[in-house]
């Protein structure tokens, strides 16, 4: 049974179709950048909206967009009025916010996630089913990659903030955590990669502003992949890819993150970038940072 905060809040009628209200909260040019993914997410109405609006209205979900300092205290307030949050990396700055968020959204039944449009990448699914069919083994993964931008329509912020969405996919594909990260630096002192130690591979993120978007290669003893931020590009040396380059995979990647999200919320499941991908990101955060300033290996 639906909490009836739920089924009497978060649906409007119109036109006889059932439609969830989403308050979008940051600054209202991000919110015009996300209009045109924001108008095909069916079923679904996006508004734009302040914090103190967004406590006293109807809606039950709120894009929340602000930066991380106030981001922990606004989802307190939120989750506390029986909203359902979807944020931007980082989810907050700390162990100690995000164990407030995790508190208040358990006991008040609400749900947290995150926009990571990679993880909807069709290669990085098709990656995902190979690596559970066959059971593959990987030493090495490389990423070449823009330090603030893995694509237009996705903007980060710095090195660990490009570092923590490409660390979720890694782990998606390959079911395994990472363990220690060491950042590394060009002769003018600037990020210029970080070196995440898995368990039983190795990841090198390698920042390169001439980079559109992102590339990735994947190798082990018998397999080989490359992708990048348009699709599948080879996979074993097999001239035609699983999964064509597609140019409007990011646009269609953020509407299928956005869509699971309100999926999850109607059915009271768990969305695939949850509040889990939020802890990650902010332990990953927190290493890059202390690397950076110490020149060391950081366990994880």
């Amino acid at each position: 049974m639906l909490p009836s905060v739920f089924l009497s809040s978060c649906f409007t009628w119109r036109g006889g179709e059932q439609e969830l209200m989403t308050d979008y909260i940051g600054s209202k040019e991000k919110f015009g950048l996300y209009q045109h993914y924001f108008k095909n997410i069916k079923k679904s109405r996006f508004a734009y909206s302040s914090l103190e609006a967004s406590l006293s209205n109807d809606s039950n979900i709120v894009f929340l967009d602000t930066n991380s300092g106030n981001k922990s205290s606004y989802a307190i307030m939120l989750l506390e009025k029986g909203k359902d949050i979807i944020t931007t990396y980082p989810l907050c700055n700390t162990l100690t916010g995000y164990a407030s968020i995790s508190d208040f959204a358990e006991k008040y039944d609400r749900m947290v996630g995150l926009l990571n449009p990679l993880a909807f990448y069709p290669s990085i699914r098709s990656l995902k089913e190979i690596f559970i069919e066959e059971n593959i083994l990987i030493d090495k993964v490389r990423i070449s990659c823009h330090p603030s931008d893995l694509s237009a329509a996705f903007s980060v912020s710095g090195p660990a903030g490009t570092a923590q969405p490409l660390q979720r996919i890694i782990s998606y594909i390959s079911n395994s955590f990472p363990v220690s990260l060491r950042t590394e630096s060009n002769n003018n002192a600037e990020p210029a990669g970080i070196r995440i130690n898995f368990e039983n591979f190795e990841t090198l993120i390698l920042f390169d502003k001439k980079q559109a978007g992102w590339i990735m290669e994947l190798s082990g003893a018998d397999f080989s992949a490359l992708t990048d931020h348009t699709g599948l590009l080879a996979l074993n040396s097999e001239v035609e890819p699983h999964i064509a380059p597609d140019p409007a995979v990011m646009e269609k990647a953020i509407m299928a993150n956005l869509e699971d999200f309100m999926q999850a919320m109607e059915q009271r499941t768990e969305p695939r970038v949850n509040s889990l991908d939020g802890l990650a990101s902010i332990i990953l955060n927190k290493a890059v940072g202390e690397s950076l300033q110490t020149g060391s290996s950081v366990n994880l």
